[in-house]
């Protein structure tokens, strides 16, 4: 589930907003008061690897009045899972003012553990931009993969405007790269997205597909 690889991630090293597992409204309530809006309302479900098709995903939650909206739309996305499905309800600090970009490692038979690395969100789906690494890797190479891809100039300060933590964005690929040398029961393991502020890098969304076993 969601829930499962962001605990991963996070064990890694891997900086991700405050979030909490909820069963109603009022908590919900609650976390936004604590920790401020905007917040973002999902589904953790081994059924639902991609929220935002499924309507398991609602962002940009500024009120309560938006919050009920969501928890009722959040709701009914969560009855059309199938019943021998499980699944939670949780509630995430809105990152605001960042670039989305992606990032993930694949096992591939030939080749082994291949990094990818590129633009995340809307810009994924108006610019191509894919780019691949072979495992093992250091700060360097990363380094060496981001400014090559058609995302860089924008992350570095396109046309005068503010650069983003590029530091800190390397920082987190190469703990992904990390933990997917030191374990071997992953097929796929993605952050879509990682939103990059100019002060930090932070993995919004969690993705690990398992390894198929006989057992």
């Amino acid at each position: 589930t969601a829930l499962e690889a962001d605990k991963i991630l996070n064990l890694a090293g891997i900086k991700m907003p405050k979030s909490a597992v909820i069963k109603n409204l009022n908590e919900a309530e609650k976390f936004a008061e604590a920790q401020g809006w905007p917040v973002v309302l999902k589904i953790s479900s081994p059924e639902m690897l991609h929220k935002t098709e499924r309507g398991g995903v609602v962002v940009n939650i500024d009120s309560p009045i938006k919050l009920a909206q969501a928890w009722k739309k959040i709701s009914q996305s969560a009855s059309r899972l199938s019943k021998k499905s499980y699944y939670d309800i949780y509630i995430q600090k809105q990152v605001v003012a960042g670039v989305e970009v992606i990032m993930g490692v694949k096992y591939d038979s030939s080749f082994g553990n291949v990094l990818m690395f590129g633009a995340g969100g809307v810009l994924a789906e108006l610019v191509a931009d894919s780019n691949l690494k072979l495992l093992p890797t250091d700060e360097r190479g990363v380094a060496g993969l981001i400014s090559k891809s058609k995302i860089f100039p924008l992350l570095s300060g396109f046309r005068g405007k503010k650069s983003y933590a590029i530091n800190k964005l390397i920082e987190t690929i190469v703990k992904l790269c990390n933990l997917a040398e030191n374990i071997s029961f992953f097929k796929e393991m993605e952050i879509n997205p990682i939103i990059l502020t100019g002060k930090d890098a932070w993995a919004v969304d969690g993705r690990i597909i398992l390894k198929e076993t006989n057992v």
